[in-house]
């Protein structure tokens, strides 16, 4: 019991700024806590005191542990807890039939492991005995590093280690259970559920991190989170404090009043002048108003997945027609500057609509072809209703919009040579030295 208590007091959130100290001297330092506890609720499961018994429970102020042994139900046994409800699990802690056996903060805190019987059958057909661990830390949120990302994240629940002695070398299915109430504090306090997500600490041999991968949100409001998770380990709820910084609000409001502006004037006071100048134009800042008016109306709209997706494929969508009337943009300019339809302007026109229609059905298609093979499940993460940026879709989508900028530079260039070789600008240059500048 001795033991328990060093590392609940070394555990203890008093202690934090040293393991900070610690952390920047020795990174990872701080999470040799669960190796430790780890290797000790492993040894335990094996000494002869404990296997007299069913169940043994030590507690202290920050750190609760729980070893319990199960064994191979007879076969008769084995046909009633195949037909066990999820409800009606085989391992639970706290166990509420024996409140008294644990800390009172372990019970309040709202936190809970539960493991299926239909996952430990499979594990207990190959090992007749095995045992499962729990711990729960009480201030180890305290002290254990949150990732080193631009993005501000902070734990916001127990951690809750789980394991499986022996450990299991496959997946476990259906996963580990557990449920968190969040621990609301001044970083997380307001913060909307859905940036709430579970994560497994996660070690390799060149880091440690938390990592949402084998470990998933199933469900979740402001204060309540459910885990699934498909291995042992230590479990916490991490909320990104970080949203969008207001000077891109900032921005995409100016780029609607904009291309709004620019629109009306078009659209309203030259509805009698049908030129490929004006279809270029009003197809330019058609797109980019669409691409900024979706992005400030759904791009964090996380407390629906459904419209997250959905706004996420249509900003992806919208970007790349923005792309592509900026290549047909660049395309004008050369026709412009070079005057090849200066006597012809019905003619400029009809090929102007002609790429316009083109630039679209392009977008859509490939759009359309990225949707058919991903089915939405890149679309949407878990910070903002856009591309999944752990996945290579991201780059899948930067490629085509990179060749349509290169494709652009390179029509301004040849453009811009055309009208420099001119000893003056005449009007019908104008145009070309303008969209030059814009592109």
């Amino acid at each position: 019991m001795n033991f328990i208590k060093v590392i609940s007091d070394s555990s203890d959130k008093s202690q934090s700024e040293n393991w900070m100290e610690i952390e920047s001297e020795e990174p990872g330092k701080t999470a040799s806590i669960l190796s430790v506890m780890n290797s000790y609720s492993t040894s335990l499961a094996d000494i002869p005191d404990y296997s007299m018994r069913d169940s043994i429970t030590q507690n202290d102020k920050n750190v609760v542990l729980n070893v319990r042994k199960l064994q191979l139900p007879s076969t008769r046994r084995r046909r009633s807890v195949s037909s066990l409800t999820r409800a009606a699990s085989a391992y639970t802690f706290p166990d509420p039939n024996h409140p008294s056996e644990i800390e009172e903060w372990v019970v309040d805190s709202g936190t809970s492991v539960m493991i299926d019987w239909e996952t430990l059958l499979p594990l207990l057909e190959k090992n007749p005995e095995l045992s499962i661990s729990t711990i729960f830390y009480k201030s180890m949120h305290f002290v254990l590093p949150s990732n080193k990302t631009s993005i501000k994240e902070q734990i916001t629940s127990l951690v809750v280690e789980s394991s499986i002695i022996p450990t299991p070398s496959e997946s476990l299915n259906p996963p580990i259970h557990l449920e968190f109430t969040i621990q609301q504090n001044e970083d997380s306090l307001g913060i909307p559920a859905p940036r709430l997500r579970c994560q497994i600490w996660t070690e390799t041999s060149q880091s440690s991190f938390w990592s949402s991968e084998d470990c998933v949100t199933v469900e979740q409001n402001d204060s309540f989170v459910q885990c699934d998770c498909k291995r042992t380990g230590s479990v916490g709820v991490i909320v990104s404090t970080e949203q969008l910084h207001i000077v891109v609000y900032i921005g995409a409001f100016v780029v609607i009043g904009a291309c709004t502006i620019i629109l009306l004037i078009y659209l309203a006071c030259n509805r009698s002048v049908q030129t490929g100048k004006k279809a270029v134009i009003v197809n330019f800042c058609f797109a980019l108003l669409c691409a900024n008016v979706w992005f400030v109306a759904g791009v964090d709209r996380l407390d629906n997945e459904n419209l997250c997706s959905t706004t996420a494929v249509l900003l992806q969508w919208f970007h790349f027609a923005v792309c592509m009337a900026l290549l047909v943009m660049s395309i004008h300019t050369v026709i412009a500057s070079f005057g090849i339809f200066t006597k012809n302007p019905k003619s400029e026109l009809k090929i102007v609509t002609g790429l316009i229609v083109f630039a679209w059905v392009l977008s859509t298609a490939y759009v359309g072809i990225i949707l058919a093979i991903t089915a939405l499940d890149l679309y949407g993460n878990e910070l903002n209703c856009w591309l999944d940026t752990s996945s290579d879709l991201l780059l899948a989508s930067a490629i085509p919009f990179g060749v349509a900028i290169v494709a652009s530079l390179v029509y301004v260039c040849a453009a811009l040579c055309k009208l420099l070789a001119y000893q003056t600008i005449l009007p019908e240059h104008d145009y070309g030295i303008a969209n030059s500048c814009v592109l």
